[in-house]
């Protein structure tokens, strides 16, 4: 098919006029050259969010983030304005500043500038594509076609032909783990009886916990109405924590560091493991509270090596009000993993980091909790009672409500 002369002319004319514009709209937006992603810094974070206010996909509404407040730093928020914008314009909502989104913004950004520029006047003396055709020998608008294309050949704006969509990112980075949180409200517990586990030496727990009450309140605990196999507690007496056991022909128990932990009303991790398959001091406790270690000390270490009594118990988390009375925990918890019979050394920085991040964030365990422990609970109030791990079905008695706030906050 040919290319009609009248469309052709128009173009010419189009390009003329956009050739004398080019410059100015160059100069007031320069493209984004770089891909950008969650944590990442720079003047192009601050375009970016500039970019995003501007389409009134707000970063905040007040503050840093906000219009005339745009920082240097891609965090949470630029990351959800990011990802209502991909949405808003059926782009995959990644969160990743990459080549797809680079491209329909670079494109949105010139068509905006593209619409506020002023063609300039041409006199009658000096027509639009006069520029293009005085550089260009042999040209005849309308007649012959422009130096480079065949004859019928579509121009597009810009010149040479389509260019293909750019190729998205092989992995863009997952959206940010946000962990859900539930409160006790001093009189809720989770029970079972029996736990479906078996009796082991080594036990191994991970859990989130936000609390303000003074007062000496279990954390897990089996066999709760004898108040005899493993437990941990926190112990309001010494602002520290308790690990107790008196089962298989021994005592075995051991606190932390005096004021090693206030009930503060802010959110903590606590990693933990017990190891008594070594004989006397050799005995292994340890404690990781917001990712620092916590020293063991008094108690009674010097019993033969031996298994914990944990096959037929019953189990509660966080306890029962056989063992210190009401009220209960009263507080937030999140992502709860307890794990009898799972050796998880937590000296090793890899094996915190599928728990809690560098930066002191939860890590997401998975829907069963990856290796699935005995107790997994996690999700909003509706879904936490239900045990994600292999140790059967808990009870729940009282009512648990959605956390007014998150340990991803």
């Amino acid at each position: 098919m040919k290319f009609p002369r009248r469309l052709a002319t128009v173009c010419i004319a189009f390009l003329g006029i956009l050739s004398l514009a080019l410059p100015q709209l160059t100069a007031a937006s320069a493209p984004f050259l770089q891909n950008l992603q969650l944590r990442d810094t720079g003047d192009d974070i601050t375009r970016l969010q500039q970019f995003l206010n501007a389409q009134e996909y707000l970063v905040a509404q007040s503050g840093p983030g906000s219009r005339g407040n745009e920082t240097l730093t891609f965090g949470l928020h630029t990351y959800q304005a990011l990802t209502q914008f991909q949405s808003a314009h059926g782009l995959p909502t990644t969160g990743f500043f990459g080549p797809l989104t680079r491209a329909l913004v670079a494109t949105l950004v010139a068509s905006s500038t593209a619409t506020s520029t002023t063609a300039v006047p041409q006199s009658p003396a000096a027509p639009a594509f006069s520029t293009l055709s005085s550089t260009t020998s042999g040209y005849i608008p309308g007649v012959t076609p422009l130096p480079g294309y065949k004859p019928g050949q579509l121009i597009f704006i810009g010149g040479g032909s389509a260019t293909p969509a750019p190729t998205p990112p092989a992995s863009a980075p997952p959206a940010p783990y946000v962990a859900k949180a539930v409160h006790f409200d001093g009189s809720t517990y989770l029970y079972i009886n029996p736990l479906v586990v078996s009796d082991s030496p080594v036990l191994s727990a991970s859990m989130w916990i936000k609390t303000s009450l003074l007062k000496t309140n279990g954390l897990f605990d089996f066999d709760p109405n004898n108040n005899a196999a493993p437990d941990l507690s926190i112990d309001n007496n010494h602002n520290a924590f308790n690990f107790y056991e008196n089962q298989n022909g021994g005592i075995f128990f051991g606190d932390t560091k005096a004021d090693s932990f206030t009930p503060d009303g802010r959110w903590h991790h606590i990693l933990f493991f017990v190891d008594t398959n070594h004989a006397g001091a050799d005995k292994i406790v340890q404690m990781y509270l917001d990712d620092q270690p916590l020293n063991f000390s008094g108690g009674s270490r010097s019993l033969a090596a031996f298994s914990m009594l944990m096959a037929n118990l019953d189990f509660a988390v966080p306890d029962t009000p056989a063992d210190f009375g009401t009220p209960l925990f009263t507080g937030d918890i999140a992502d709860v993993y307890i794990a009898p019979g799972q050796f998880i050394d937590f000296s090793v920085e890899a094996n915190r980091r599928k728990f809690i991040s560098a930066d002191g964030k939860p890590v997401d365990l998975g829907s069963n909790c990856s290796t699935p422990p005995a107790v997994c609970f996690s999700g909003n109030a509706s879904s936490f009672g239900t045990n994600k791990g292999t140790g059967g079905a808990f009870t729940l008695t009282g009512t648990l409500t959605d956390a007014v706030t998150s340990p991803s906050n």
